[in-house]
């Protein structure tokens, strides 16, 4: 499959087998560059990559390939360009399109990914804006956006209201996420929300994969409400946040008489219990 020239503005794009010829390419490349052997097909070429969000992989997987195959990655973050702010979207793209070869982009709204092909004339990659990433997180779950029209009705509040439901934030909208049912198992460990949620949205999805050790992870205990989620995603400190629905003591007694442990943060108290030795005579 031939790939020149192509954009690649969402994967909905792509058939699958186009998807698996990426995948061989991709396998073909990593096997040449672990015996020294360097094709550069992009050599002499320059790539623009434009970051209104901060990643550590995504980012690096882009300047990584580039040098592998010889073309030069401009790292353009949103403090470096004028986006859409002080000059038009369409002149930014004109002007990248005059400079560069191709463009790498990781932001928040698919229009601009989509603008940046209409108008710079050279292919565009999406790096993974917010309608992609919802695209992911609805392979398990429904996903529906809370309206945002002043105040927000007590039915559509963000924190959920029954298990198997979450609420998404990002990008300054919440979102409301129900599981579907053919991801629950039977098993009192996998069915609980926390788990659901760490095995079909952190891990596949932001690859987060121990909750205990992974830095881009932070837990927020639920008396501190939504409004410190919302804090947290605005100040850019975090790019997504979920609202869960705590385990109940049902679900805790189920762990415990199956003899499993439950898994880390599913049972934080707040506020913490106290301690005590309480007798009662007999």
């Amino acid at each position: 499959m031939d790939f020149k020239g192509r954009s690649l503005l969402s994967m909905r794009d792509l058939a699958p087998g186009e998807i698996m010829d990426m995948i061989e390419l991709a396998r073909i490349l990593k096997l040449k560059k672990k015996k020294g052997v360097y094709d550069k097909n992009l050599l002499n070429k320059n790539a623009a990559l434009i970051f209104e969000k901060s990643s550590t992989r995504t980012r690096c997987s882009f300047a990584v390939a580039c040098s592998d195959e010889g073309a030069h990655a401009e790292y353009l973050g949103k403090n470096d360009i004028h986006l859409g702010v002080k000059e038009d979207l369409r002149d930014t793209a004109g002007v990248l399109g005059r400079m560069f070869d191709v463009i790498g982009f990781r932001g928040y709204l698919q229009s601009t990914v989509e603008k940046l092909k209409q108008y710079s004339g050279i292919p565009v990659i999406n790096g993974l804006t917010d309608d992609e990433f919802i695209e992911k997180v609805k392979l398990n779950f429904y996903c529906a956006e809370i309206p945002d029209d002043g105040e927000i009705p007590e039915d559509a509040e963000p924190a959920p209201k029954t298990r198997r439901n979450y609420g998404m934030y990002l990008s300054g909208r919440w979102y409301r996420l129900a599981v579907k049912n053919n991801i629950i198992p039977d098993d009192p460990v996998g069915s609980l929300d926390v788990s659901i949620m760490q095995d079909h949205l952190l891990t596949p999805v932001l690859g987060v994969g121990d909750p205990r050790t992974d830095k881009r992870i932070r837990f927020i205990g639920g008396i501190r409400g939504t409004a410190e989620l919302m804090k947290l995603v605005d100040s850019g400190s975090c790019a997504v946040a979920f609202a869960m629905y705590p385990t109940s003591l049902t679900e805790l007694m189920d762990v415990a008489d199956s003899g499993a442990m439950m898994p880390p943060k599913s049972t934080w108290f707040e506020p913490k219990p106290v301690s005590g030795l309480a007798i009662h005579r007999i």
